[in-house]
């Protein structure tokens, strides 16, 4: 709880000519007591020349606003005093003793403080709500009032309750944090701050965070996977639509010379009186590599509703979908490559690689030779806006080489569709049509638009 007795007043002179002047400064501050728990926003630094000064407990030290101002009536006061009037060291002495006071108070109240960020769950989803713990440790024996996370680690907005601590004791503060975007939190380093009583001086140890928080992004199902010309020949548990021999019934057919007699289904031979064999479904491991384009100038709008986000989605869909199905996914995503492989593990490094694409992005030539590093001959999709095939005339037009294509006239109206004459092409023309589009997958998307 924050103190809410009022300082003595400063007696001023009668006959003072700085009296109107300096009666704002030396007034005394009331401060409120808050509501119970109450869901304070995260203090953002201020960018002014007197802050990031680094303070001595490995937090940092930042000067407010009034600060300037009362140094420079100090030092007036004292210029008066020694010109003018010996009234003007009174002055002198009231302002030293705001000063001391507004500024020693927070470092003194901090310097034996400690304070821990931790999150209810490692990873969650753009639609989950992310929950946090703060503990905070004071081994002074005096109270600290007035205490706020500072540092831009979270999104404007998004704040933790305020919160005191008493003298030689623990305190667990809990707080919602909302639904956040995409990403690594915090997004910077935290401090826990106080400016109480004066608001001079923030100060504040740094606040340590074990584990950090990723947000993955949101993901729909997916249609089936799509099949190479040449699929590379090795055995598995993934049921191909291409005829082979493990696999469960695919149906029936007269015989060919070089069939196996294994194959032969006798029942309907003996009806037909012509031989007849089975044909099985092939089982395989399939391979595919997934490619998300971060170019900057591929990309329109900003934050969760821009292009890029939605291509995050759509690239993660799909190598989670195909990843569960049992195929091996090689992701590149930008130019940071995940090796292939298959099963939960995979699902999940895969969600943390895409929770952690950088907004500023890299260019489509870095992306294509970092996958051209790891070829192996398995197909490749690519997930990419019609302002990447604009920019690109001479996109390589592989054999094996699927395109998800977002229209950017869907998702920002500043934006101008252009023209894909590609085959293999699975079109998203706006946000509300993609779960539709990935599910339904390129069944029905050859060709141009």
């Amino acid at each position: 709880m924050l103190d809410t007795r009022e300082s003595a007043p400063i007696s001023l002179p009668v006959n003072s000519r700085w009296r109107g002047r300096t009666a704002a400064l030396l007034s005394p501050v009331r401060e409120a007591e808050p509501a119970e728990a109450p869901s304070l926003p995260i203090r953002q630094p201020t960018r002014s020349r007197w802050s990031a000064i680094p303070g001595s407990v490995g937090g940092r030290v930042s000067f407010q606003g009034p600060l300037p101002g009362l140094l420079f009536a100090a030092t007036l006061s004292g210029l008066c005093g020694a010109f003018l009037h010996p009234n003007g060291y009174a002055f002198l002495a009231a302002l030293l003793a705001v000063l001391i006071l507004g500024v020693a108070c927070p470092l003194v109240a901090t310097c034996r403080l400690k304070a821990y960020l931790e999150f209810e769950h490692a990873r969650i989803r753009e639609d989950e709500p992310a929950h946090a713990l703060l503990r905070i440790t004071n081994r002074g024996f005096w109270p600290a009032f007035g205490l706020v996370v500072g540092g831009r680690g979270f999104p404007v907005g998004v704040g933790l309750p305020g919160s005191s601590a008493r003298p030689r004791g623990r305190q667990e503060v809990r707080g919602n944090l909302g639904r956040l975007p995409r990403g690594k939190y915090p997004l910077a380093p935290l401090s826990l701050v106080s400016a109480f009583p004066l608001a001079l001086v923030e100060a504040g140890p740094a606040i340590e965070v074990p584990a950090a928080l990723l947000v993955w992004p949101r993901t729909f199902p997916v249609g089936e996977m799509p099949e190479p010309d040449c699929p590379l020949q090795r055995e598995g548990n993934f049921e191909s639509r291409r005829v082979g021999t493990g696999g469960d019934l695919a149906g029936l057919r007269p015989y060919r010379q070089g069939d196996s007699l294994r194959q032969i289904h006798w029942r309907q031979t003996a009806r037909h009186d012509r031989l007849i064999v089975c044909e099985r479904h092939a089982t395989r491991v399939p391979r595919i590599q997934v490619l998300l384009d971060t170019d900057p100038r591929s990309h329109v709008g900003a934050g969760g509703d821009g292009t890029l986000e939605w291509a995050i989605r759509a690239a993660a869909s799909l190598g989670e979908t195909w990843a569960n199905q049992g195929a091996e996914v090689l992701a590149c995503f930008g130019d940071r490559v995940l090796p292939g492989a298959g099963g939960q593990r995979q699902v999940r490094d895969l969600l943390d690689l895409a929770a952690r694409v950088p907004a500023a992005g890299c260019s489509l030539q870095d992306t294509w030779r970092a996958a051209e590093r790891c070829r192996d001959g398995s197909p490749r999709v690519l997930v990419c806006t019609d302002r990447s095939l604009e920019h690109h005339q001479a996109f390589p037009a592989e054999p094996d080489l699927w395109l998800v294509v977002l229209h950017c006239a869907g998702f920002s109206s500043e934006a101008q569709s252009a023209t894909v004459r590609r085959a293999r092409v699975l079109h998203v023309a706006d946000a509300a049509s993609m779960p539709m589009a990935l599910h339904r997958g390129w069944l029905q998307s050859a060709g141009g638009r």
